[in-house]
């Protein structure tokens, strides 16, 4: 396996695992020096991927389970693909504090996503979804969370729980 960002073999994997989805000009995914919303890429910090991006890169389907490997990842950016589910590796993103797969196919969120103790902001807007998990309440640092145009009548009880949110945007549900 080709690993030239001298990464841990996990996070290696976990790249290229996307990269057979995504492809720049060069036919591979991109060390970039900031995730922005004009690019795609990953962000280095002491040899680990600290950030992850892919905005309208056509990703359809599944995030691959590898993107769990990335244990010290801490903003994920995969606004407006096509990715219809995230898997449940995603809880072991313990370092994770932005989250953003706004504008996809989603209809769902894993229970796993409860173990992201250190997200601080969540957007799943333009989505489809209709519930949320139950452990969303545990998200015992979320300050910030986008529910835009999904399809969401009721929020789960253990909602209540984040003490810590001051921005919810829950415009256009029906």
């Amino acid at each position: 396996m080709d690993n030239r960002w001298g990464v841990p073999p996990e996070e290696a994997t976990a790249i290229m695992d996307l990269d057979h989805i995504i492809y720049n000009e060069n036919g591979v995914l991109s060390e970039i020096g900031a995730i922005d919303y004009n690019s795609y890429g990953f962000k280095l910090e002491e040899n680990s991927i600290i950030g992850l991006g892919a905005f309208q890169c056509k990703i359809y389907g599944k995030i691959p389970d590898s993107i769990g490997n990335l244990r010290r990842l801490e903003q994920l950016q995969l606004e407006d693909n096509r990715i219809q589910s995230i898997p449940d590796s995603i809880g072991n993103l313990k370092r994770l504090q932005h989250l953003n797969l706004n504008h996809n196919e989603l209809s769902s969120i894993p229970e796993s996503i409860g173990e992201l103790q250190t997200l601080k902001e969540l957007d799943l807007g333009w989505n489809k979804l209709k519930t949320l998990p139950h452990s969303i309440g545990q998200l015992r640092k979320l300050e910030k969370m986008n529910l835009y145009k999904n399809k969401i009548k009721v929020l789960p009880d253990s909602f209540w729980q984040l003490k810590t949110l001051e921005s919810l945007t829950l415009s256009f549900n029906f």
